[in-house]
């Protein structure tokens, strides 16, 4: 078990080292682990629904002034802040892996799809940050209007 938590904690060690690398490079507000899905009373999932995270989401613009240039985690205590930045924003969502490959294709596919139903926001880009692509899912990525970003490559 011990293995298992250390092999993570190297694997979100490095995407927060891509996750930085990307930052330097477009900058603005970036905000971790931002949570969708999960069922809330009088919220727009089931019961029995479950949380997923976007390992980041980037404010292109927002109706809330002066917000930072930084990369911020979630924080459940500041939800309805949060909610208030992403209402009718335009945003970024930004998965993170070492490797492009289907999952995380599909990460943030879903991903926009439950931002804009979970917090009225508009995302506009969908980002997937990688150190090693795969040319066959660029293309697709290229299709599906999906950016790639490589880390080593784009920077």
């Amino acid at each position: 078990m011990k293995q298992l938590k250390r092999t993570l904690s190297i694997n979100r060690k490095n995407e927060d080292a891509y996750l930085d690398q990307y930052w330097n490079e477009v900058g603005g507000l970036i905000i971790t682990e931002v949570p969708a899905g999960r069922y809330i009373k009088d919220g727009p999932w089931p019961r029995g629904s479950k949380i997923r995270r976007m390992d980041g989401v980037r404010v292109l613009r927002s109706n809330v002034p002066d917000l930072k240039n930084a990369i911020v985690p979630y924080k459940p205590g500041n939800r309805e802040h949060f909610k208030s930045v992403f209402k009718d924003a335009e945003v970024e969502i930004i998965e993170i892996k070492r490797k492009l490959n289907r999952v995380v294709i599909g990460q943030v596919i879903v991903g926009a799809t439950m931002m804009s139903i979970e917090y009225d926001a508009n995302p506009l880009v969908k980002t997937i940050v990688c150190k090693i692509g795969d040319p066959a899912l660029e293309i697709i990525c290229k299709q599906m209007g999906i950016r790639v970003w490589r880390v080593g490559v784009n920077d």
